[in-house]
């Protein structure tokens, strides 16, 4: 395509132009008024109730067809069993006319965890850290007493609300899954940097993936920067991020902390924690000990 041509106005392009949404109307009487983002397979916006200005966000994906719509399905089905203050509430799904199909959730205000993360100077203190995880690891553990598991727990997952008390909102439930059916979770989907060595080798998955990657976030919020490995473990198809006591000694100074994250980060799923709050409980002893003093990655934790 010639790249000055605008993919609205290409006919052959399958993708419609996120622009021609505004202004319809989907389910009781929202009306989409603005594009809030676009994703590899969907796209968001904001929609405004027509009485009384209730704010909600609308998904649809991004292209035709029984595939993508089964995804909105399914994550709609998801979102329908699950009420929690730190999950997004579900509205409703349905079909919009000519609009297709449709999921309405609640709006969240805020920024996410990523984009906080990629601010100057925006490193997060451990009171604050330990504030926010331990919402995110209510959530979770809510999800996984359901049989539930959120399946690709990151930042760009993860809400803020900094004008709400630290809120935090798990959002994005598009890869989640039944634990007790994980043959329907696709195999080998979610993040790189987040995935559990088994979720990367598409073996059996259940909510220790999730603790996992919230070990992940945890380290990322305390220090400012993303897990690094000590080298891939290749299996077929994929390679596996294996964090070591050894690669967290060189980001950790402080022993405790050490011995905290590489628990939660364990290759093996059965030696990790055994819910979200205990890790997040493991985490706050670590920081209130007044032999925890480390400065890295520009952090300074002290008790």
């Amino acid at each position: 395509m010639d790249p000055e041509v605008n993919a609205c106005d290409d006919p052959s392009h399958t993708r419609r132009c996120p622009q021609s949404r505004i202004g319809e109307y989907v389910g009781l009487n929202y009306r989409i008024v603005r594009h809030l983002a676009s994703g590899g397979m969907a796209e968001v916006y904001l929609a405004e109730h027509a009485s009384d200005d209730r704010a909600a966000a609308v998904k649809f994906m991004a292209f035709d067809g029984g595939a993508s719509i089964n995804l909105l399905r399914h994550e709609a089905a998801i979102l329908a069993q699950l009420r929690h203050p730190n999950i997004q509430r579900f509205i409703e799904h349905g079909h919009a006319g000519h609009a297709g199909e449709y999921l309405l959730t609640e709006y969240i205000r805020g920024v996410d965890l990523d984009d906080w993360l990629l601010c100057p100077g925006a490193l997060v203190s451990p009171a604050r850290t330990l504030a926010l995880l331990q919402q995110l690891s209510a959530a979770l553990d809510h999800l996984h007493a359901q049989g539930i598991v959120h399946g690709d727990l990151k930042p760009a997952n993860v809400m803020v609300d900094p004008n709400a008390g630290d809120t935090v909102t798990l959002i994005d439930f598009g890869l989640a899954f039944d634990s007790s059916r994980p043959s329907l979770r696709p195999a080998g989907v979610g993040t790189p940097g987040y995935m559990a060595p088994e979720q990367l080798r598409g073996g059996s998955c259940g909510p220790a993936i999730d603790r996992y990657a919230l070990g992940a976030v945890g380290f990322e919020l305390l220090t400012g920067q993303p897990l690094q490995p000590d080298a891939p473990s290749w299996y077929p198809g994929q390679s596996a991020r294996v964090y070591t006591r050894r690669s967290l000694e060189r980001s950790l100074s402080c022993r405790r902390l050490n011995a905290v994250f590489a628990r939660a980060l364990h290759v093996e799923p059965a030696e990790r924690y055994a819910s979200a709050t205990e890790f997040v409980a493991a985490l706050g002893q670590a920081l209130a000990n007044p032999v925890t003093s480390a400065r890295y990655g520009g952090c300074a934790l002290s008790a």
